[in-house]
């Protein structure tokens, strides 16, 4: 892979070259490129010229036209014809990039073109409220599947209008005054009204897709590279404390914009108000961190440095307890990017938005706690990630994991998944999670066996399960 100033140069001597070769054939007089440029209002010597395409202080120049760059990468070859502006632009700006607040405001500007604000009106009761959604996937005809989350577009999903809104038509945002006023405009402006439908949910991950379909406006967008499908993160790079990050949302629904933190907790069990019923709560893992959330944060991404999507924005910490009301800073929750994929996938598989508008999820059934924790540091890296031991508490009654022969005592170590398709996956269970987002992947036809050491007899595995 090149670094960012050999493909500049290479991208200007192409256009050096080209230039050359069409005067040569007889285009105005056989002039020089440097002649060329003169007519064209450069004013300098020919070394001033030369120098000007390296910039200040031999740098490349600036502005640059990153969309150009792209375009002449994928035409020499330099890029394969399937990576995207996106992907370009992580590849050969981002990470090759000297100055990290350079690199970090372009990635955000990149995000934002994978985000869209929300806005929500209910026909039952006529209420307006706000959020912020991430394109999974899009396409040149106008096609597009936006994920955010499930309390924001909930009220009866039957009752609901909703209306997305991408970056270039924040100005509506502050034209109308009231999200009333919006929603009417939204309504009434012909190819600018892009309406999305619901496709499903998952209440306790907090999840939901919406779809649109053949929209000319999304496709234009789409053409002008005003939007694109966001890029995830490997799901093997964990964010650890310290990672620096920021959210993209709708906050108090006045149009999209970013804050900027850090992860100061990778994961954690948080409660989670019921958006069904206010009298209840569920538990749900999250990841912590400092960037500025507020109501219309949900649903936006929470993205690495790199542009990468790590999670999805859903809650934040606003009281200490239920008698200190001090609103708190920098206590802001996310989904972590493993559950977010995962349940997309199968809300996408599985839902149509009218028969079925919930993914059949599978619970192993045992009740497990974590008994040991080691902190664990990568000198190469610099980072310190955990793992956690795992012992089972209890096997309900009629569960997979009574079939599969599990007891009460036995340490889980891992879980191997034969998929219906074909593919065999083994992972280690070393985090209260693991089982769990396993689980999120399991279809009718799929197989499972548990490794596990059980006291006095040692590794075996498990009975093989079928779901």
């Amino acid at each position: 892979m090149k670094n960012k100033n050999s493909f500049l140069l290479a991208a200007i001597l192409a256009c050096v070259v080209a230039v050359s070769i069409f005067f040569f054939a007889g285009g105005a007089k056989g002039m020089s490129a440097y002649q060329v440029a003169v007519k064209n209002g450069f004013k300098g010597s020919e070394t001033e010229w030369l120098n000007s395409l390296k910039g200040t202080n031999g740098k490349d120049a600036e502005p640059l036209d990153y969309a150009a760059l792209y375009a002449s990468a994928k035409q020499s070859g330099e890029v394969s014809e399937d990576t995207t502006y996106l992907q370009f632009l992580q590849d050969y700006i981002v990470k090759n990039s000297t100055s990290e607040s350079s690199s970090l405001a372009l990635a955000i500007q990149n995000s934002i073109r994978s985000s869209v604000s929300i806005y929500v009106k209910s026909r039952s009761g006529g209420s307006v409220s706000g959020g912020a959604g991430t394109i999974f996937d899009i396409d040149e005809y106008g096609n597009a599947k936006i994920v955010t989350n499930y309390h924001v577009t909930y009220t009866g999903y039957n009752f609901n209008d909703i209306y997305i809104l991408p970056y270039e038509d924040n100005y509506l945002t502050y034209t109308y005054n009231s999200g009333f006023a919006l929603i009417n405009a939204l309504e009434n402006m012909g190819d600018h009204t892009i309406k999305a439908t619901y496709i499903g949910g998952s209440k306790i991950h907090d999840i939901a897709v919406l779809e649109v379909k053949n929209n000319a406006r999304l496709a234009k967008l789409y053409a002008d590279q005003s939007l694109d499908k966001v890029t995830l993160a490997n799901s093997l790079d964990e964010p650890v404390a310290g990672t620096t990050c920021y959210a993209i949302g709708n906050p108090l629904g006045e149009g999209m914009s970013a804050t900027q933190g850090v992860v100061s907790v990778p994961y954690e069990q948080v409660y989670v108000e019921d958006v069904e019923n206010a009298d209840s709560a569920f538990m749900m893992r999250a990841i912590r961190v400092t960037c500025a959330i507020n109501g219309g944060n949900s649903g936006g991404g929470l993205f690495n440095y790199k542009g990468e999507l790590i999670g999805v924005i859903n809650s934040r910490r606003y009281t200490v307890s239920n008698i200190d009301q001090t609103d708190v800073d920098g206590f802001g929750f996310a989904i972590p990017l493993s559950v977010t994929k995962n349940i997309v996938n199968k809300i996408i598989a599985e839902c149509n938005g009218i028969t079925k508008t919930q993914p059949t999820l599978y619970t192993f059934g045992i009740n497990y706690n974590i008994v040991d924790c080691k902190a664990n540091y990568n000198s190469s890296t610099g980072k310190i990630t955990t793992t956690e031991t795992i012992k089972v508490d209890s096997v309900e009654t009629n569960s997979y994991a009574k079939a599969a022969g599990l007891k009460s005592g036995d340490i889980l170590n891992s879980v191997t998944v034969n998929y219906k398709n074909g593919t065999t996956v083994t992972s280690q269970i070393n985090h209260y999670y693991t089982l769990s987002d396993i689980m999120l992947t399991i279809s009718s036809g799929d197989k499972i066996t548990v490794n596990v050491t059980r006291p006095s007899v040692g590794n075996i595995d498990s009975n093989i399960v079928t779901f």
